[in-house]
């Protein structure tokens, strides 16, 4: 019903990787990127279920992208500031399944 997660935020190619597995995967795209998060979470979601991500603010076009290739429409989202003054360095989404979708929401 509730599916969670932080996928990896930058492509291999945006960064040096590290050589500490971890932090690689948590870091970098090395083992899929928001697209294959988005489309994992479509097929297992129970109906009615929701996803929550976080992912960069500044990537959010990315993530939009992602969303509509699996089906997924974002409903609500919020902007995370870490410091009073700067833009927003996070964005949590909250998403379902298109077909689950209330009325109000399918425009």
């Amino acid at each position: 019903d509730l599916i969670f997660g932080s996928p990896p935020y930058f492509p291999l190619s945006d960064g040096i990787p590290s050589d500490h597995p971890q932090k690689l995967e948590c870091r970098f795209e090395a083992r899929g990127d928001v697209a294959d998060y988005c489309r994992t979470a479509s097929e297992r979601l129970a109906p009615g279920g929701m996803v929550f991500l976080v992912f960069p603010f500044n990537q959010e076009s990315r993530l939009l992208h992602a969303a509509e290739l699996a089906e997924l429409r974002v409903i609500r989202s919020q902007e995370v500031h870490f410091k009073e003054g700067e833009g927003p360095f996070l964005g949590l989404y909250q998403l379902m399944a298109k077909v689950d979708l209330p009325e109000p929401f399918l425009d």
